[in-house]
């Protein structure tokens, strides 16, 4: 006897069969009774032969497996938690949540990035870049353009600095006034100056730089007249020198008439000397440390004869303080040794 070749029935043989038929016809039957399509147990059920009028259920947990994809027919609207479908109002693919609440997931030809409440807009859509470079610790914002891409511009509100390394608190903000009136651009310049500049903005908002004007040293000449003994017995002749009685007689010369900001260069002491050695120094007094502190280097002369000398302490070079005074000092060598005053040359750093 044969067999049918998709649920293996046993046929019977024609005419040959007597006293068989109701064992094969139960045996039949029997099959009949459990067959599901599976293999062995009937034909495949092709797609042609489904009629699917309600919704399909999986029985358990099982999943549709090896799908090629899914295609939606768009719900005017679809109320079934846990569900994924295309809205007809927008033909946008949403999830319905358990909740019932339905989340938009598609928007146009991208995501809904709005979902992530993070950067958001349409850079996404004109290939326009957002990214963080690790190699350089740095954002990049580029825009679409021919490659290279172009930068970005940014609007923000405002901007803080910070030193670019671990556990900064302190920022420099960059921010824009309150009582703007009008919007306007800063420019920088095309190359920063060669030296120490001011800043000029144009009525363009193009900064150009100026390096700052130095008039070039100048002497400041003061008379040891101006001055008073600090120490032993000197005073004023009738010609306005001041002249020792006795070696180691003090005579100190305030500095006035240098702003602060200028830069003392050099100081020349004019004296004769009758004896001894003479010395003569530069000091500043800082008041608001209550301090005296020499600047420039001690001179000394101890050979000169009886004319008139000039001994310059040259390359000071030190920038005057605010709330520092500053002056100059003699000491004698011997008795009739004459101090006529000092010249102070500066300049404007």
């Amino acid at each position: 006897m044969t067999t049918t070749a998709n649920m293996l029935l046993v046929l019977p043989t024609l005419g040959g069969s007597s006293g068989t038929w109701d064992d094969l016809s139960q045996a039949i039957h029997e099959r009949i009774d459990v067959h599901d399509h599976a293999t062995g147990k009937g034909v495949k059920i092709k797609p042609a032969g489904i009629d699917i009028n309600a919704d399909l259920t999986f029985a358990g947990l099982w999943a549709p497996t090896n799908l090629k994809a899914v295609q939606f027919t768009a719900q005017a609207a679809y109320t079934v938690a846990r569900s994924l479908f295309v809205l007809s109002a927008d033909n946008e693919l949403y999830w319905r949540t358990n909740a019932g609440v339905n989340v938009k997931v598609t928007s146009g030809s991208s995501l809904n990035l709005s979902l992530v409440g993070g950067i958001y807009g349409d850079y996404s859509t004109t290939a326009a870049k957002v990214y963080y470079e690790d190699a350089g610790k740095r954002y990049k914002m580029l825009q679409n353009g021919p490659a290279p891409d172009f930068w970005a511009a940014v609007d923000c509100g405002d901007l803080k600095l910070y030193e670019k390394a671990s556990g900064i608190a302190n920022a420099v903000t960059l921010k824009s006034p309150a009582a703007l009136t009008a919007g306007y651009s800063l420019t920088m310049g095309p190359a920063l100056p060669a030296s120490v500049a001011t800043v000029q903005v144009s009525a363009a908002g193009v900064l150009t730089y100026a390096l700052v004007a130095k008039h070039g040293d100048k002497e400041l000449t003061i008379s040891a007249v101006s001055g008073g003994s600090a120490a032993g017995s000197i005073g004023l002749t009738a010609n306005g020198q001041a002249r020792a009685n006795a070696g180691a007689a003090r005579w100190a010369v305030p500095i006035v008439g240098i702003p602060v900001g200028a830069r003392i260069r050099s100081i020349s002491h004019h004296y004769t000397r009758a004896g001894g050695t003479l010395t003569f120094r530069l000091w500043r007094w800082n008041m608001p440390a209550s301090s005296l502190v020499q600047v420039g280097t001690t001179k000394t002369d101890a050979a000169s004869g009886g004319t008139v000398q000039k001994l310059t302490d040259a390359g000071i070079d030190h920038v005057v303080l605010t709330d520092n005074l500053y002056y100059a000092d003699f000491v004698s060598g011997a008795n009739l040794d004459d101090y006529y005053g000092i010249s102070v040359t500066y300049d404007q750093p």
